[in-house]
């Protein structure tokens, strides 16, 4: 049995309710991501719909949630969308990131502008999760070159 580490009278319900999760002050959750979320694990996978604030507004979003305790103490909420199409890195053309997403190659370096007036390598692998159908492509700068 997984130790409690939020109380649900913690729980961020103004950040719930912007995600559709709670509802007048009544969470509209799962008794299996209630808990979760009260354990501090991430949820069954969610669908959340209309999500609008000042700066942004998302039809749809497929996301896990979980807490944590922020800065301040208190319980913050923590959004963990999946994405079902691979994020392709700006250096990848469509040929070599369709390549990852087949499984035809495992990773790809590439040596590309650092946007500084030099250069720098870059690689991309695919990596695949047992039981999901998502895959995330990384990215990241291995070193510093000319």
């Amino acid at each position: 049995m997984d130790l409690v580490r939020f109380k649900e009278s913690e729980l961020p319900m103004k950040d719930l309710e912007t995600m559709g999760l709670a509802a007048d002050g009544r969470l509209l959750l799962e008794e299996v991501d209630l808990r979760a979320l009260l354990t501090g694990h991430r949820t069954s996978l969610l669908q959340l719909e209309n999500l609008k604030n000042d700066k942004i507004a998302i039809k749809a979003l497929d996301a896990k949630v979980s807490l944590r305790t922020a800065g301040n103490g208190k319980a913050e909420l923590l959004i963990h969308p999946v994405y079902h199409r691979p994020p392709t890195p700006d250096f990848l053309d469509n040929d070599e990131a369709a390549q990852l997403e087949k499984g035809e190659v495992a990773n790809l370096q590439k040596i590309v502008d650092d946007g500084k007036g030099g250069k720098r390598k870059c690689w991309s692998n695919m990596t695949r999760k047992h039981g999901n159908s998502s895959f995330r492509i990384p990215t990241g700068s291995l070193l510093r070159i000319w």
